[in-house]
């Protein structure tokens, strides 16, 4: 299946008002495999004359001449010329209005005098015209690389793109016929990336079950995501997994994988700089305010995956993988736990929507001990500008019972402090399920001060959801 572009609003309009600003420019444009990078800049340039090459993981003189044979296709002439970086980027000048040069980091792989050229050509032939750069790349450690020094290309960008996974929501535009709950089970796999929402065929787990067998998504894609990453990626692999199946901390990653401490920390900022994974702190400690305004108190940070796909390859596929090489994995052991899964997937999902219904500076979650006890809370929203705040919880479970949610939450209230300094804000609370014993609209704290609580159940989120792709 290959659907229409959809959406990207926000990064179409950056990127046409840089291509028609008319000047040179050198735009660097990276996100994680499969996330759209290529749709997206041919959408950008359609309809103007550009050159358009795609690296490959080959040698230099590969890379070379695809690149010759790529120009030729735009202008003829360039096929008599002598496959030469130098001579065909001379050619190239104020010949066409943009070069688009597509996993760049696969055409410098082998040598780099690629970068050294574009330096001296921006620097001495193509500022005087109109042309512009487009460097795309999955790897995102070399894409940073690209931009930051020692790099020939350093101080030479005009504007760096980052693409995103699509929001929740968004997964709407290619299964618009889903019900909310199938809708979750996808994004449980596909996260927001474009390629694998593509992929992923309805009803979800007819195709999941054909998708064990034939996997054509599941079978070599960490493993290319990794190599693009990494030269010797074992180690990351085996950190990956200890943090897929709930090791969060460092201690907790190092003694699963039989590593030392201080051994770990090269890999974790490894992963971190290359986007796999994310440290995440309680939103409230991250807060800087007028009246918050010494250091941050960054302490106690727990790391995560960054996608669902990653997440959903290493709980469920390679905790099975001689089954699954043998193509005798069951369906019905992925069914087992997903609906677990689900959970934390939801509660992702649900504060991406609220950021969309409730306009928030902060957003994320809250732990912290209370009486020696380690509680959390799933959504702690607010303005650092005023006194207004929302506490949430996100239960994937039917009939759920709002009073016993609440009693929990307000329990928890009088102990949120901002930079350890306590604010008395005024809470309100929204509760997320698959439905509810009975909703209620408000609650009282500790003190008797009545709380505003919404209640949004899976059919009030369905139309949040079709209101949000209708706009």
């Amino acid at each position: 299946m290959y659907s229409p572009f959809f959406d990207r609003k926000y990064e179409l309009e950056k990127g046409k008002k840089l291509l028609s600003n008319g000047k040179f420019d050198l735009i660097i444009i990276y996100g994680r495999r499969r996330i759209g990078k290529t749709r997206y800049v041919k959408k950008l340039t359609k309809n103007t004359k550009c050159i358009y090459n795609m690296g490959v993981n080959s040698s230099h003189n590969a890379n070379l001449k695809m690149f010759q044979n790529s120009c030729a296709k735009t202008i003829p002439s360039i096929a008599d010329l002598k496959d030469d970086y130098e001579i065909l980027l001379k050619a190239l000048k104020g010949s066409v209005d943009t070069i688009i040069l597509d996993e760049y980091p696969y055409m410098i792989k082998k040598d780099d005098l690629l970068s050294s050229l574009l330096q001296y050509f921006i620097d001495h032939e193509y500022k005087q015209t109109r042309m512009n750069i487009i460097l795309l790349g999955s790897s995102i450690s070399m894409m940073k690389n690209l931009i930051g020094q020692p790099s020939p290309l350093f101080g030479r960008k005009s504007a760096t793109i980052k693409l995103e996974p699509m929001k929740f929501w968004e997964i709407q535009y290619f299964h618009p016929d889903c019900a909310f709950e199938e809708l979750l089970e996808i994004y449980g796999i596909a996260d927001g990336i474009p390629r694998y929402l593509e992929a992923i065929e309805t009803p979800m787990w007819n195709w999941l079950e054909n998708e064990l067998y034939y996997q054509y998504l599941l079978g070599d894609e960490i493993n290319v995501i990794l190599n693009m990453e990494f030269r010797e990626p074992a180690k990351y692999f085996d950190i990956l997994d200890a943090i897929a199946v709930g090791k969060s901390t460092y201690g907790e990653i190092a003694n699963f994988i039989h590593m030392k401490v201080s051994d770990l920390s090269g890999y974790m900022r490894k992963l971190l700089y290359a986007d796999l994974i994310y440290q995440e702190y309680p939103i409230n400690d991250i807060v800087r305010s007028p009246k918050t305004t010494h250091r941050a108190i960054l302490k106690n940070g727990h790391y995560y995956l960054k996608d669902n796909f990653m997440i959903f390859w290493f709980r469920f596929i390679y905790s099975h993988y001689t089954e699954f090489t043998n193509k005798t994995l069951s369906i019905e052991v992925i069914k087992q736990g997903y609906n677990q899964y689900l959970g934390y997937i939801f509660e992702k999902a649900m504060r991406q929507l609220m950021l969309e219904l409730h306009k928030t500076d902060y957003i994320g979650r809250w732990w912290g001990k209370i009486d020696g006890t380690q509680r959390e809370i799933d959504i702690l929203a607010f303005n650092s500008d005023n006194l207004e705040a929302i506490i949430g919880e996100c239960k994937w479970s039917e009939k759920v019972g709002p009073k016993s949610i609440m009693k929990s939450l307000i329990e928890v209230e009088p102990h949120i402090r901002y930079q350890k300094l306590k604010i008395n804000k005024n809470y309100s609370y929204v509760i997320f399920a698959k439905s509810f014993t009975r909703k209620i609209t408000e609650f009282p704290n500790l003190k008797g001060e009545i709380r505003k609580v919404i209640c949004y159940n899976m059919k009030d989120l369905t139309e949040i959801m079709k209101k949000l792709i209708e706009r």
